[in-house]
């Protein structure tokens, strides 16, 4: 037999529209994988710039015209009074269970199929139906809801149709709760990439003389922008703020109130300053003093990772699992998650001191080679 033949065959299944964490991650794992032994291919249920980032680096890849997901995690869950949307997560939950996931499945015939979200569950059943394996990949921790009926009905479906479950933390394990099947694998960084090395962005002669502190999340609620956006009036007179991701101001009628307000100011603010979506990440955290994630939900923030291997230090809110990445006073700050001012305290203490920033970076750096190394 030849050796394409003899491969083992994995569709990874990636459910995203942009470059993010979850289709970072899920490129640093394929490129790690014994191309002898194995064949990827990528499923992406939305076109976009992660699918040109993919052909790029030479990966097969499928996209789909537009396929959503029924999400049910911290970082994105239905309120119990948005019936349309519960009706579509619903019905595209159907179509990839029962229609749409057995026919592509039959196309691709793989060995494997490797489910790159919590919100993919649906896909193992159709996987399921045709015996082929399934790992499923927990890189968001599952919502608890109100009643817990949606984690109930997750937790019935992963249990009966995966084989095995990669949870990205403890964290993220514990709240999906299927500990018999459950290995906890910490996301990694591609040290690379990922150097204390890297020549910083240009940014850093721009700003020369001020202090950089980098935000890479745009303007995603859940990752504390808002919260950043507000703190800025309370930093010190010498610290820039550098906005990495999109920041695009919404048009819906009711993108009014609170929401218009932080955007205004964001737009105001005379210590901010916008660079939009970028690829080039190790650089930009070169130029920086210190990385900042404010997230006001649980979850794994990869560019907290990425600052350690660099030997930045870090500043984040407490949420839960956050614990598993920053050691509070040894590789950076946790700061209560919603408090604009403690945030600003705490940057304007590592700011202010060189050689904290120092200890806690070099520490950051040792802690992540320990952890977070592929």
């Amino acid at each position: 037999m030849s050796e394409s033949e003899t491969r083992k065959k994995i569709l990874f299944v990636h459910h995203g529209k942009g470059i993010g964490g979850a289709p970072l991650s899920l490129l640093y794992l394929i490129q790690k994988l014994d191309l002898h032994r194995y064949e990827p291919k990528v499923l992406f249920l939305h076109p976009g710039s992660h699918v040109d980032l993919y052909r790029r680096h030479g990966i097969a890849v499928r996209v789909l015209g537009g396929v959503e997901k029924f999400s049910h995690t911290e970082l994105q869950w239905i309120r119990w009074y948005e019936l349309r949307r519960i009706g579509a997560a619903v019905y595209y939950a159907l179509l990839s269970a029962f229609v749409l996931g057995p026919r592509i499945l039959k196309e691709e015939k793989p060995d494997l199929v490797h489910l790159n979200s919590s919100t993919l569950w649906a896909w193992a059943i159709a996987a399921k139906k045709q015996s082929i394996a399934v790992v499923y990949h927990v890189r968001e921790p599952v919502q608890t809801g109100y009643f817990g009926l949606r984690r109930k009905l997750i937790r019935f479906v992963v249990r009966r149709t995966v084989d095995r479950i990669i949870a990205i933390s403890h964290h993220n394990a514990r709240r999906l709760d299927i500990p018999e099947k459950t290995t906890v694998v910490y996301n990694f960084v591609d040290f690379g990439y990922f150097h204390p090395a890297v020549r910083p962005a240009p940014i850093r002669e721009r700003l020369k003389g001020r202090k950089i502190v980098l935000y890479l999340g745009g303007a995603a609620r859940v990752k504390g922008f808002d919260i950043l956006v507000e703190s800025l009036p309370h930093l010190n007179r010498d610290i820039t703020v550098v906005f990495c991701g999109k920041y695009r101001e919404k048009t819906y009628p009711f993108y009014r109130g609170k929401r218009r307000r932080i955007h205004d100011r964001f737009k105001a603010a005379g210590n901010a300053v916008e660079v939009g979506v970028r690829e080039n990440i190790p650089e930009w955290i070169a130029a920086c003093d210190v990385l900042v994630f404010p997230a006001v939900v649980p979850h794994f923030a990869r560019p907290v990772i990425e600052a350690g291997a660099m030997g930045k230090p870090v500043v984040a809110s407490e949420v839960e699992g956050m614990e598993e990445l920053v050691v509070d006073g040894v590789t950076g700050l946790l700061v209560p998650p919603g408090d604009p001012e403690a945030l600003a305290k705490a940057v304007n203490r590592l700011c202010s001191d060189d050689s904290l920033r120092a200890r806690l970076g070099r520490a950051g750096e040792e802690r992540a080679r320990k952890l977070f190394d592929a």
